[in-house]
């Protein structure tokens, strides 16, 4: 049995070469990402269940990092399409993308 598995991975050898991958240093993510993005005053004020809708109709993800006083725990990946929202008393204080 190992004989057969041996033989049908000599086959697996890919036919074409990648391309290399696109290197990017995460200084250069940090700079972009902490770059001030005007549109996101426009959450400033709404409501927890208004800032989520409104950030899925522009098609980005969101999620809640503060609430009146409580941080959660998150992930320190880097994605443009999410939103970082922090809301106090019900509604939004702080909306970052990082």
């Amino acid at each position: 049995m190992p004989m057969l598995l041996a033989l049908g991975l000599v086959n697996c050898q890919p036919t074409t070469s990648l391309p290399s991958p696109t290197r990017v240093s995460s200084s250069k993510l940090s700079k972009e990402a902490s770059k001030p993005d005007p549109s996101l005053s426009s959450y400033l004020g709404l409501s927890k269940p208004e800032a989520f809708s409104k950030a899925q109709r522009m098609n980005l993800q969101s999620r809640v990092t503060r609430e009146d006083g409580k941080s959660y725990a998150i992930t320190k990946d880097l994605r443009p399409n999410r939103i970082n929202f922090e809301l106090d008393a019900g509604r939004v204080t702080s909306a970052k993308k990082f």
